[in-house]
């Protein structure tokens, strides 16, 4: 595919997919880094990354639907990682600057920087164990938790029925349960 025609094609799976990518990013930042980081930012950088990808990648260009989806959200998720890293860094506390608790609960939205730092470890073994599920389990948690779907949606999309989709999602939370329980054991 020439890179004229690649271009064309992501931009209209960009147009058609858009709002899905959009909230997904919006939900990526959390209300602690949209304070630092627009989500509108986000977006605008993880597409423009996902573009030089895509058009240098042959394998994606056949991508659409939910698989097209799947791996603009991972775009987004790693570009998110690496501004909310840039934007922790630069946000490290000065002895010169520290403030009573109560202070920086204000400042913070109510939560202290070790409460954000528990909070990001929190996602992070959140994403470890969503990633340890099967296919199916990622696809339905994705949808119902992520893509903000009801059961029934999330069924229709899935081609399955309601009742079959509502195990699967049951059982999937179920996994992920003992899976972050079991990474809770292994933590020192």
């Amino acid at each position: 595919m020439e890179t004229a025609d690649a271009q064309a094609r992501f931009a209209v799976l960009c147009t058609k997919y858009g709002d899905r990518a959009r909230r997904f990013a919006r939900l990526k930042l959390g209300a602690e880094l949209r304070r630092r980081i627009d989500s509108e930012d986000l977006l605008q950088e993880s597409v423009l990354e996902a573009a030089s990808l895509f058009a240098s990648r042959p394998e994606l260009h056949t991508l659409d639907g939910e698989p097209f989806v799947r791996w603009l959200v991972e775009v987004i998720h790693l570009k998110a990682g690496n501004l909310a890293r840039h934007h922790i860094a630069a946000g490290r506390r000065s002895v010169r600057r520290e403030q009573p608790l109560d202070e920086a609960r204000v400042r913070g939205g109510g939560r202290t920087p070790s409460e954000i730092a528990v909070s990001a470890e929190t996602c992070a073994a959140l994403e470890q164990a969503v990633s340890e599920l099967s296919p199916r389990e990622r696809e339905v948690v994705q949808l119902v938790h992520f893509g903000g779907l009801r059961v029934a949606e999330a069924a229709a999309r899935m081609g399955k029925t309601p009742n079959a989709t509502s195990v699967l999602h049951h059982q999937a939370l179920s996994k992920l349960r003992k899976l972050l329980e079991r990474m809770k054991e292994r933590m020192p």
